[in-house]
């Protein structure tokens, strides 16, 4: 790769490309046969963001997070106006909360946060980080196609909630088990 800028730009694609794999398989069934496929993706687009995130410190910001602040800062104001720096810290808290989640679907740990708040909680954050890093980040032509997945989740997931009250069937989260 001759440009090491694109190693950034692709690796937080392919997280993107893997996390709207997963939110499919999610949003489409709940049956064990998927679960696998989900865990995979899940994980997969999990791992990513971290690769993202070091490949991003190394050719990006040369590893100093005072750099990688101020990119942040200054994409953010040209993009929504504000001239704030801090979202960094939800990219660290994101990719926190997911890879210990992934941790967690792998270990099978009996300490698992399975209910459906924890799930619901993760999925939301990491949706809205994902939708927000488009819009903020990426070029313009895909800021638009953000505003379409953020819909376009809010109501996949309200269809599926809405089957399955009228199936019977109570929400559970089996796509971890």
């Amino acid at each position: 790769m001759n440009d090491p800028h694109q190693a950034t730009v692709w690796t937080a694609r392919l997280c993107a490309l893997l996390w709207l794999v997963s939110l499919a398989i999610a949003i489409r069934t709940e049956r064990k046969a998927a679960s696998c496929w989900w865990q995979i993706a899940w994980s997969a687009a999990g791992i990513l963001l971290g690769v993202h995130i070091l490949v991003a410190f190394h050719f990006e910001h040369a590893w100093s997070h005072a750099a990688a602040f101020a990119h942040t800062a200054q994409q953010s104001a040209a993009t929504v106006g504000l001239n704030w720096g801090g979202g960094i810290y939800f990219n660290y808290a994101v990719l926190a909360v997911w890879l210990v989640d992934v941790l967690q679907l792998w270990t099978r740990h009996e300490a698992r946060l399975n209910s459906h708040t924890w799930r619901v909680f993760i999925d939301w954050f990491v949706a809205f980080m994902m939708i927000n890093a488009t819009v903020v980040f990426g070029p313009w032509g895909w800021k638009p196609i953000g505003a379409v997945v953020a819909a376009g989740l809010f109501i996949g997931l309200q269809f599926r909630k809405r089957v399955r009250s009228e199936s019977g069937e109570r929400f559970s989260d089996d796509r971890s088990r």
